[in-house]
């Protein structure tokens, strides 16, 4: 099924070529409701099921990410305008300086592309990656930028990284596929690459104010899960 809602009261999705029929729905097309108590969202990319889902944590995953998706895409601009750094903070110095001088490193989830136009300035080969096409817009005319679409679930785990800056961005990460997507971040380091996690310490998972979807995790926690995917942590 490529297109799902959630309404006030439930979620409702529409499976397509199934044969679901709900005893409070008549449409022919399956029908599936939850108590949730959530605004009205179309979800893009809702996973595809044939008959009833066995729980629904990937609607809730596909509800989170879009509405994530959306909040970026209408404010891409505000961003560039009012946060967008234009010289590096410590953190991306560190970085800088622990990556091979002139190596190719990634922006993940890049924003607006301010920092990749820093390594670039630095001399890396820059390269950004975001799921908001209007971030993506604004990276990809950012000076010695190469910017792409894409999200979590697209990572190619191709190793071909000296650096991965992913600042703010796994943050975003429903806690349910957090491990798969560092995984495959992981994976497209290169031997004695390096990889600059910026989260949120915490508990919990939810939508903001604004409607992003955010994972909290204690240091102890991420330090783990940076070590089950084969990575030594040297600051934290």
């Amino acid at each position: 099924v490529r297109i799902a809602h959630i309404k006030p009261g439930g979620a409702y999705i529409s499976l397509k070529g199934g044969t679901l029929d709900p005893e409070h729905q008549t449409a022919p097309a399956a029908e599936i409701w939850t108590g949730s108590k959530l605004p009205w969202v179309t979800l893009l990319d809702a996973p595809a099921w044939e008959g009833q889902p066995p729980d629904m944590a990937p609607v809730m995953a596909a509800y989170a990410k879009a509405r994530t998706q959306a909040a970026y895409d209408a404010r891409a601009a505000d961003y560039n305008a009012n946060y967008a750094r234009s010289t590096p903070d410590g953190d991306l110095l560190a970085f800088m300086e622990a990556v091979c001088p002139g190596g190719r490193v990634l922006d993940l989830g890049c924003g607006p592309g301010n920092s990749a136009q820093m390594m670039a300035e630095a001399g890396f080969t820059a390269e950004a990656s975001d799921v908001s096409a209007e971030m993506v817009r604004i990276a990809a005319a950012r000076p010695g930028v190469t910017a792409r679409q894409e999200s979590f679930d697209q990572i190619d785990p191709t190793p071909r990284y000296d650096g991965i800056w992913a600042n703010c961005s796994l943050l975003h990460s429903v806690k349910g596929e957090f491990p798969r997507h560092l995984r495959a971040v992981a994976a497209m380091l290169l031997p004695g690459g390096v990889l600059h996690l910026g989260m949120n310490l915490g508990t919990g998972e939810g939508l903001d104010a604004a409607g992003r979807h955010y994972a909290n995790y204690s240091r102890d926690e991420l330090v783990a899960a940076l070590h089950s995917v084969g990575l030594t942590v040297f600051a934290a």
